[in-house]
């Protein structure tokens, strides 16, 4: 059974989504059905994150699922880490569901924890290292920007 606070985790979530995309979003218990006649036919989907502890990656959302919008969830062992990579053309969030980071980004490090939403711009090179002592755990978002 979540806990109130999970809750209101997972709420604040989807509205930081919702803020992120600037577009309206159902609450993710809520299923809207559009016409199957709409050529931009893209229905509301309701995903499971893994529970896993095996399971270090997993898509979320992509296109054709999505306009744009690509998701996925990631695990990372204790003493490990994401490789350095870019944003390249995209804006990407993280929010970190458990666990303790070094978030790494050009010459500047900080620690992250659980509750926490990361936003990275474009073209900004970063990786997440894993310093406490149980999974880290975090969700990623990112979209196209119009350069």
């Amino acid at each position: 059974m979540r806990t109130s606070r999970q809750r209101f985790h997972w709420y604040s979530f989807f509205s930081l989504l919702t803020i992120f995309l600037g577009t309206s979003m159902a609450h993710p218990s809520q299923t809207t059905e559009q016409s199957a006649s709409d050529p931009d036919h893209i229905a509301v989907k309701v995903i499971t994150l893994p529970t896993d502890p095996a399971v270090s990656y997993q898509s979320v959302i992509k296109p054709p699922l999505s306009h744009k919008l690509r998701s996925g969830f990631m695990r990372i062992q204790p003493g490990k880490a994401c490789e350095e990579h870019s944003t390249d053309g995209y804006e990407e969030l993280i929010v970190l569901l458990a666990g303790t980071a070094k978030l790494h980004h050009g010459d500047s490090t900080q620690t992250v924890v659980a509750g926490q939403v990361i936003y990275i711009p474009p073209h900004t090179k970063h990786s997440l290292e894993n310093i406490g002592s149980s999974d880290l755990q975090y969700q990623y978002i990112v979209t196209k920007v119009e350069e």
